[in-house]
């Protein structure tokens, strides 16, 4: 199995465009991603290196920033640093990348990892999600909606003597 906390979240822009984001609780690479050498943000599992490598994910601090050391989160008992918050990407999302920034721990105790993509320049065309139709609530609300307009906009009879 892998461990996988709450707080990763993983989506898809697009068919070929999947970002994985969030807090990993592991580093890529300990001697850049750590600045001491302890157990407690151990390495990541085999299986997310081969799901990364599998979808062809590029982690997009180290795209942009290469080796530099800049951590996301602090380990007081340990006295250690770590960037454990990370964003990967497809590489063909990688052109669109136009800011990626770890900022100052504010509410958290970890730094926020930002990121800025250019847009796509393509048309668009919205379509309603059928599968909204599959949940009772909906499907009670529409039919009260449409119930209620009917009610107020249909011809009330008038007295044909008039």
């Amino acid at each position: 199995g892998i461990y996988a906390p709450s707080s990763i979240y993983i989506g898809i822009y697009a068919p070929s465009s999947i970002y994985i984001l969030g807090d990993f609780n592991g580093v890529i690479n300990p001697n850049i991603d750590r600045t001491t050498k302890t157990d407690e943000h151990r390495k990541l599992p085999k299986v997310f290196f081969d799901i990364i490598e599998h979808h062809q994910l590029k982690d997009s601090w180290r795209e942009i920033y290469g080796d530099s050391r800049y951590f996301t989160f602090y380990l007081a008992r340990h006295k250690s640093f770590s960037r454990i918050d990370m964003i990967f990407l497809t590489e063909k999302m990688l052109p669109r990348i136009k800011k990626t920034d770890i900022s100052p721990k504010t509410l958290s105790d970890h730094n926020s990892v930002t990121i800025m993509l250019r847009g796509a320049k393509r048309s668009f065309r919205w379509r309603l999600n059928e599968d909204l139709f599959l949940h009772p609530k909906i499907n009670s609300n529409i039919e009260k909606t449409i119930t209620n307009y009917f009610q107020l906009n249909l011809p009330k009879q008038t007295n044909s003597m008039i």
